[in-house]
Parts: C-alpha cells; sequence; structure tokens
C-alpha cells in the first residue's frame, strides 16, 4: 500500500469566523483531482463543510466537538446542516451523537452510527488492587471536562478515605487554575501527568483503578473504552456518548455537573471494586469495540461492494 501525505496550506482565519472553511475550501480546490470519489473526512467542520463547498462528494464522520461547537454560530450551523444533507454518508459515533444530528433535521436514515474503536490486545495480567486507590481523569483540561466536580468530589473523599489518589493527565486552560485550587493536595494525593503519548496514556490506566470521566457532553468517549480493555470500571456522565458504552457491570453513569453524585459513585467504587470482573469488562469491549471490526463497517458503508 503507497501512502502519500500532503499538507493543506490555507489562510489560518480563526476557527469562529466563517472564512475559517472558506480558507480551506479553497486549498483543498488546489489538491481536488487528487481525491477519489470514496473520500472519508474525519469532522464535519471545517473539513467536510469546506470539501462540500468544491463538491468533493465525500462521507464525513462527526465526532461530537466538531458538531457542538460550531453550531453555536448560525451561519456555520447553516454550513453543517447543508452541508449533512448534501454528503454521501454520514457517520456518528454514538447514538447519543444521532440525536443531535437528527435534531437539525436531517433525515435519520442518512445518519450511522459506527462506534469508536481501538486495537484490542490480550487480556492483561490481572492485577491486585494496590494499597492505594487510584483515580485518574484523561482529557482537556477545561471546565466542559467537569474537572471542578471531579476535584471538589475527590478532596471531600478524602475525609472518608486517606489511601486514595487522583491523576490528571492532559492540558488545557484550565491547568494553571485547577493546580492552584489542588496545592495542599499537589504530589501527595493528587498529581498532574501533564500532555503525554497514547501508549504512555495506556501504561499509566494501567496503574489505575477507575476512570473518572464527569464531562457535560462528550460525542463518544475513546478513553473510556481504552480502560475498560484493561479491565477496568470507569465513571461517567448521562452526556451523549458514554451511557451507551457504560453499563452496571463495567461502571457508573452519573448526571453531569453534580457532585454529590460523583463523590458517591466514587465512594461506591472504592467499596465494590471487586464485584468488577476484569474479564467480562474486556470481553465487552473485544465484542464490540475491535479496531478492525469498527473499520470494516465504516469500508462497507463508505464501499459497499468491499472493493478498495
Amino acid at each position: 500500500m503507497n501512502i502519500t501525505i500532503r499538507e493543506l496550506k490555507y489562510l489560518p482565519f480563526p476557527k469562529d469566523t466563517f472564512l475559517y472553511h472558506k480558507s480551506l475550501s479553497f486549498s483543498l480546490l488546489f489538491y481536488k483531482k487528487l481525491f477519489y470519489k470514496n473520500t472519508l473526512i474525519h469532522t464535519i467542520y471545517p473539513l467536510g463543510v469546506a470539501a462540500n463547498n468544491i463538491n468533493i462528494k465525500s462521507n464525513i464522520v462527526i465526532h461530537g466537538s466538531d458538531l457542538r461547537y460550531f453550531i453555536k454560530n448560525k451561519k456555520q450551523k447553516r454550513a453543517i446542516v447543508n452541508s449533512i444533507a448534501e454528503l454521501e454518508n454520514t457517520i456518528v459515533v454514538s447514538n447519543g451523537l444521532k440525536k443531535e444530528v437528527i435534531a437539525l433535521g436531517i433525515d435519520p436514515n442518512r445518519i450511522a452510527v459506527i462506534e469508536n474503536g481501538i486495537n484490542i490486545n490480550k487480556m492483561p495480567y490481572y492485577r491486585e488492587p494496590s494499597k492505594i486507590f487510584k483515580f485518574v481523569f484523561v482529557g482537556s483540561l477545561i471546565v466542559q471536562k467537569g474537572i471542578y466536580e471531579l476535584l471538589d468530589s475527590f478532596i471531600h473523599l478524602l475525609k472518608e478515605y486517606s489511601n486514595i489518589e487522583l491523576y490528571f493527565i492532559g492540558d488545557g486552560i484550565e491547568k494553571k487554575r485547577l493546580i492552584a485550587k489542588s496545592s495542599s493536595y499537589i504530589n501527595k494525593s493528587i498529581f498532574f501527568l501533564g500532555s503525554i503519548s497514547n501508549e504512555e496514556v495506556i501504561k499509566e490506566l494501567s496503574l489505575m483503578e477507575c476512570l473518572v470521566l464527569p464531562s457535560y457532553q462528550e460525542g463518544f468517549g475513546r478513553v473510556i473504552i481504552e480502560m475498560m480493555s484493561l479491565g477496568k470500571p470507569v465513571i461517567s456522565t448521562y452526556s451523549g456518548g458514554p451511557e451507551y458504552i457504560i453499563n452496571k457491570s463495567n461502571g457508573i453513569l452519573i448526571d453531569s455537573k453534580n457532585t454529590n453524585q460523583l463523590k458517591s459513585a466514587m465512594s461506591r467504587i472504592i467499596e465494590d471494586y471487586s464485584k468488577y470482573e476484569s474479564n467480562k469488562i474486556y470481553n465487552y469491549i473485544k465484542e464490540n469495540y475491535d479496531l478492525k471490526n469498527q473499520t470494516r463497517k465504516v469500508i462497507d458503508l463508505v464501499i459497499p461492494s468491499g472493493n478498495i
């Protein structure tokens, strides 16, 4: 297989302006002859809209933030809705996201749900929980990820459990403020690991007991299935994607922006940890989110004959 990588050069208008995808459209137009009929584009905005502007009949994958953020702007929303209606196939990564696209007036029959997938390794060697119960968050350190609810819940939990730790993996605009609020606990029970490679993320997850992802909105939550592929439970929110992944045997779902529910869920995980069966969690992910299977679903939709 020959793969050619080309950098798209365009005028860097701010993403919140209507000119952003227009600039990308001109860049795509320059390379238009190089595109095949069956083109798969990730993100509806700006790339999907830009491709539609120059009549590249693409298949689009919508992940969540590429839709939710930009439809707040009326012009961008109009461009997004028109593009979805005109593109070949629209793929969304969760049933919750499908509902959001339908709410824009898109025909449900034009929308396919194909969840994200990951490479599934062999079931990891079972590791007894350490004397220190470790919670971990992975993602952008922004308000919408529920990081302050997580911090407050954990600090309250410390009054009941002395043998717990919380790890933040990722960076973001709230990092300095979050660290300031955690100052009394830094490198004692709260740790910030910064932005690390995906391989390092998996390694760190394997050392943790439970992932906590208290997002206000989450299109899917790839890190959820990464944690579960290690046989570990997850706490997350009813936020558009996680509720279609998490069930009683692999984690706990709570309402977003609810510190009391989050604290209670974290306490329940500690107390009931032995009830979560690693093999069962791992097999659930292997059966439903294997990357090869999910990729085949995309190929079969985009190229029905299966001939690439």
